[in-house]
């Protein structure tokens, strides 16, 4: 692949890509990060490209493993504090009821941790960061009814887990 050809996919692809990215991170900083961080790849291996089918193809394959791993090495909780994730009442809860509510959300935490990669992150891209059933699907290359068998099956395991670790 020559500089020119390169550039011309750049120019073309790079807005895609980080709006791609943008939705899968909720940042547009990040996603800037992530598509020069894809474009370099791509840039690095120039030599052995000709191999692969669609440079834009791969280009696609290659933000979205980046934004999975960028979203793998974020905090379970997302930088929540805990007035956001308490339930309203009109009375401050004490101070065992924040306890455990802290306890079960930091057990919620490491049995995210503990689920298949492509389970966690459908799961926090649904919960977390509050996407709909078709954009994850067409950030994770999975069709709607792919993405539902998985939430219910990351939701399923998250309880038996859970419910394990209560009693």
């Amino acid at each position: 692949m020559t500089r020119e050809e390169f550039t011309s996919m750049v120019r073309n692809e790079r807005p895609r890509l980080v709006r791609m990215a943008c939705r899968m991170l909720g940042s547009e900083s990040e996603a800037e990060d992530v598509a020069q961080s894809a474009l370099l790849k791509l840039w690095t291996m120039k030599g052995d490209i000709h191999g692969i089918g669609t440079i834009e193809a791969y280009a696609t394959i290659v933000v979205r493993n980046l934004c999975l791993d960028q979203m793998r090495s974020r905090s379970v909780r997302n930088a929540t504090t805990l007035d956001e994730v308490l339930p309203q009442t009109s009375e401050d809860p004490g101070p065992e009821e924040r306890l455990e509510h802290i306890d079960s959300l930091d057990h919620v935490g490491r049995i995210l941790a503990k689920l298949p990669t492509a389970q966690q992150s459908i799961m926090k891209m649904r919960h977390v960061e509050g996407m709909e059933i078709g954009e994850i699907a067409e950030i994770m290359d999975m069709t709607e009814a792919n993405v539902r068998v998985v939430l219910s099956r990351g939701r399923q395991r998250v309880r038996e887990m859970f419910l394990k670790i209560q009693n």
